[in-house]
């Protein structure tokens, strides 16, 4: 009896190596999805989650890698996004989490800065998910939109400045309620950010 339980132990350990191997395997060939989406101009930045890892990026444009993945194109008119990997070319998408339901457009114009910051045409905000906008001189506006029970819309902002020595400074961190569609601005140490329908 004791040689029967010793070979299927040894054979349960073996299936949870390989378990454990093919997870492992699976996890390095996890391909990122798109959480977040912000152009100016002719630049589009995107912040990039590891499916299964749940890692964000910062922001990342063309060219540019994420978990070993290299930005090569982006397709607008389906979000989609083209990466590539030791020759393995594959298109992404938002994250698969993500419905047309949580999802934010505002495709008016959002300023961002000081007087004579960036204006944007378009920007893609998730439900409940925090995206981040620098403004320069250190600074970056962190957005978090949510929907509340009355339908109205929640942005949650953090304002912080980096220093040169690389800490963090926490600005502001103010709220606003506004319907669907409605533009705001939220000021901070005289820059502004700005969405207006």
């Amino acid at each position: 009896m004791a040689a029967i339980d010793g070979a299927v132990a040894k054979r349960m350990r073996l299936i949870s190596s390989m378990t454990i191997a093919l997870g492992l395997t699976a996890a390095a060939d996890a391909v990122p999805e798109i959480s977040g989406i912000f152009s100016v101009g002719d630049t589009t930045r995107f912040v990039l989650v590891e499916s299964e890892t749940g890692e964000s990026s910062r922001w990342v444009t063309i060219g540019q890698e994420f978990g070993g993945y290299r930005l090569v194109s982006f397709d607008s008119s389906t979000q989609t996004l083209t990466v590539e990997r030791d020759g393995s070319v594959q298109v992404v998408g938002l994250k698969t989490a993500v419905i047309k339901e949580l999802v934010i457009v505002h495709s008016g114009s959002v300023r961002l800065g000081s007087g004579d910051g960036a204006t944007v045409q378009k920007i893609v905000l998730i439900l409940d998910q925090e995206s981040a906008f620098p403004l320069g001189d250190g600074v970056t506006v962190y957005l978090k939109p949510k929907r509340r029970a009355d339908g109205n819309l929640e942005y949650a902002s953090r304002w912080e400045r980096v220093g040169a020595d690389g800490t963090k400074e926490l600005l502001s961190a103010p709220k606003v309620i506004a319907r669907p569609g409605q533009g705001f601005s939220i000021f901070c140490d005289g820059m502004e950010f700005e969405l207006k329908p």
